[in-house]
């Protein structure tokens, strides 16, 4: 199983034992412990967790905007470099934010 498949699944497990009234950012952002690798190509882009409905993601922070941006655009660097992200964990209607632990990425060169 892929890590980015983990982490799908132990959201979908939150969901399936709390129900996603009584889900938080907190618990969501936890559950989130792995990003996959960015694609590269000619339009390369960075794979983000399925959230329930009711959460929205985004960046938070990068160690590398200049290679991944807080808007989530990638570009490709002259040699492979991994990027540390945090992302942000938003309840649409209430449950809070909340950030994850920093993320690691790994970006193919050009």
């Amino acid at each position: 199983m892929t890590d980015v498949m983990r982490d799908a699944n132990l959201t979908l497990e939150l969901v399936h034992l709390h129900g996603t009234r009584e889900l938080t950012a907190p618990m969501v952002a936890g559950s989130i412990t792995r990003l996959g690798p960015v694609t590269g190509g000619h339009e390369p882009a960075l794979t983000l967790p399925r959230l329930p409905r009711a959460f929205t993601l985004e960046i938070a922070s990068s160690s590398r905007p200049d290679i991944v941006a807080p808007d989530g655009t990638v570009r490709l660097p002259s040699r492979a470099t991994t990027v540390t992200l945090v992302l942000k964990v938003s309840g649409t209607s209430g449950g809070g934010t909340a950030t994850t632990a920093p993320l690691r990425v790994k970006v193919p060169r050009r």
